[in-house]
């Protein structure tokens, strides 16, 4: 995280931004590009926040779709304060059970936060009332979440404020450094 100062009327406005790492996708397939392997291992032990146009789940045209359906849905956490937006709230373990069922598409994006329950649903929550990618959901994110995973039309940005998510990628092809304060001039998402 950083901070910048930037001048508001009278006074300079402190802005807090998150430093994070643009991943090209290289592949036209959908899903994760094989370098977020070890970020996405960890984002299944988190809870999840789970944003996604067309899903999160692609099991209709499974032959077990019901079985599908009954074990996906004991890793939803019933959050009435989200339920009515295009986001879902999902139990720790849910990536490794599922993931290679998701539907990503352009916008779609995972928010991890710790347990227990009732703070992952709060903080969900507030996240579910901002703008996505605006500079309040950033704040929120740089008090609330552990990570946040948020694929763009042909790329992936991943911001921590724990260096761990993120060290080691930097310098790798198709990586670079960015700054959430890319967003905060223009809110990509209206709210939910």
């Amino acid at each position: 995280m950083s901070r910048t100062l930037r001048q508001g009327g009278d006074f300079p406005i402190l802005a807090l931004t998150m430093n994070g790492l643009r991943i090209e996708t290289f592949d036209t397939k959908s899903g994760f590009p094989e370098i977020l392997t070890p970020a996405i291992r960890r984002l299944g032990s988190y809870f999840l926040l789970i944003d996604t146009q067309s899903g999160p789940f692609n099991i209709t045209d499974k032959d077990n779709f019901l079985d599908l359906e009954r074990e996906i849905s004991g890793y939803a956490v019933d959050a009435e304060q989200i339920a009515s937006s295009s986001t879902s709230l999902w139990r720790p373990g849910i990536l490794q059970q599922f993931g290679n069922l998701l539907i990503v598409d352009e916008g779609t994006y995972f928010v991890a936060f710790e347990g227990p329950e009732a703070d992952a649903v709060r903080s969900a929550a507030a996240i579910c009332k901002v703008a996505a990618l605006s500079k309040e959901c950033f704040d929120l994110l740089s008090t609330a979440a552990v990570a946040f995973l948020v694929h763009v039309d042909g790329w992936w940005e991943l911001y921590s404020l724990d260096p761990t998510w993120t060290e080691g990628l930097l310098g790798l092809p198709g990586v670079s450094a960015i700054n959430s304060s890319k967003w905060h001039s223009h809110a990509r998402h209206p709210t939910r």
